[in-house]
């Protein structure tokens, strides 16, 4: 790895710190350190980056806002690579929406509808990066980010491609990228309706005070935990069970949502796994499922047994 680091800091634009603490990156605050952590500000060194890392078959993970990631109390033993400002940003043209990776959803929202236009209105308060909405196909109240995909640039490990909405597998919470996790969303391009602009931006603040109303935006966590059952509607099953409020050390079922887990402090990734497990046996004996994730755990988890 010594070797590999000193390859990277060639690197123009990657800006390199090594045994970095990741709980700081991500929302709930949880994690251990980095091996190598890269900070990326253009899209050239991003794609040098990966292609020295593929080269030398080296284990990476990028994070845009961290919000739907558990990370290892073991932290991560290959190299953490976070998008910087210049992967920020967006632009209009008519009713095409040409969005960076690194562009914050909320902050999209808020261009679109200013601009009178729909299609996205109901994700708003998903803090989400765009790259990371798009490879986890985010979405609420019956809305999701691919309903208005037309296409997404990316870096397949090789070359730069660009692949139409029709080919990237979206599904609910899942795409081509979720399959491929080598592929690396650069930009993507959104195709919405006109609108009213008053009546867009209404629809925005009802979904945001319903969120703040029914979800725990208060504490640390990583969103919904678990995902969305065929049969059942998995928060209401933990619900029904009492497990509203059930902790281990600080990791809680949320008094809020019993379909997330928050940080109370000084949770640790062990007690969170812990709590999952537990709830997943509990929901299991009741109900005869196993409710699968909707986070994503990163890093090195052999300190717990799963």
């Amino acid at each position: 790895m010594e070797n590999i680091v000193n390859e990277i800091k060639k690197i123009k634009d990657v800006e390199v710190k090594e045994n970095e603490n990741l709980s700081q990156y991500l929302n709930f605050k949880i994690g251990g350190n980095a091996r190598v952590f890269c900070s990326v500000t253009t899209e050239k060194a991003l794609i040098k980056l990966l292609r020295l890392l593929n080269l030398n078959e080296t284990e990476y993970y990028i994070i845009g806002n961290g919000t739907n990631i558990l990370c290892s109390d073991l932290g991560y033993s290959g190299v953490v690579i976070k998008l910087g400002n210049r992967f920020i940003g967006s632009k209009i043209k008519g009713k095409k929406v040409f969005a960076n990776a690194g562009e914050q959803l909320m902050e999209l929202n808020k261009k679109c509808a200013n601009s009178g236009l729909m299609g996205l209105e109901l994700t708003y308060g998903i803090p989400a990066s765009v790259g990371g909405a798009i490879r986890m196909n985010a979405g609420a109240f019956g809305q999701n980010v691919a309903d208005s995909v037309s296409y997404v640039r990316f870096f397949n490990g090789k070359k730069v491609v660009k692949l139409k909405k029709e080919k990237l597998d979206f599904n609910y919470r899942h795409s081509l990228f979720t399959d491929h996790p080598e592929y690396v969303i650069l930009s993507c391009c959104f195709k919405l309706l006109k609108g009213d602009k008053e009546t867009i931006i209404q629809n925005m603040n009802d979904v945001l005070k319903k969120r703040a109303k029914n979800q725990p935006y208060d504490k640390p966590s990583a969103g919904s935990v678990f995902k969305r059952d065929e049969k059942f509607i998995v928060s209401k099953c933990i619900d029904e069970l009492g497990l509203k409020g059930y902790s281990i050390q600080d990791a809680q079922v949320s008094t809020k949502h019993a379909g997330f887990i928050v940080n109370n402090g000084q949770a640790t990734c062990k007690n969170v796994v812990d709590l999952i497990q537990y709830v997943q046996k509990q929901v299991y004996e009741s109900y005869g499922f196993v409710p699968q994730l909707e986070i994503e755990l990163m890093g090195d988890f052999d300190d717990i047994a799963r």
